[in-house]
């Protein structure tokens, strides 16, 4: 075991682990396993129950779902895991601006008394 610890550059207890497992298992007992950890906190119903949310007409921010998912299911999720199962999903995340929903006219009229100011002259408004 020794000689296999220094050719592999792995401790003896490491090489001791691996020859037990290739005893129980064979070849399989060698294969790399999944890695322990805790299991998601975003289940796959509530991963459905965000693309319900996200095909609404409503825009919906990562940290608006996290609170969503806080209030329906009782589960703390941060917004960047949100972010991260969104983006897992297929979606893409880009942050929200505020567009201002005037007629074209308006804004045309608006732009140009903008440009005025700029050039410095004051023009009156007519409405």
């Amino acid at each position: 075991m020794q000689t296999i610890s220094a050719y592999t550059g792995r401790s003896r207890a490491s090489v001791a682990r691996d020859l037990d497992r290739f005893k129980e298992r064979g070849l399989e007992g060698l294969f790399d396993g999944t890695a322990p950890g805790n299991s998601p906190r975003i289940t796959a119903q509530m991963r459905t129950f965000m693309e319900g949310k996200l095909s609404e007409e409503r825009t919906w921010n990562a940290t608006q779902l996290s609170e969503v998912l806080r209030e329906s299911y009782g589960v703390e999720v941060t917004p960047e895991a949100v972010r991260q199962h969104l983006v897992s999903m297929g979606y893409s995340c880009k942050r929200t601006r505020y567009v201002p929903n005037k007629p074209p006219e308006q804004e045309r009229k608006a732009r140009e008394e903008l440009e005025g100011l700029k050039k410095g002259r004051l023009r009156a408004r007519s409405s």
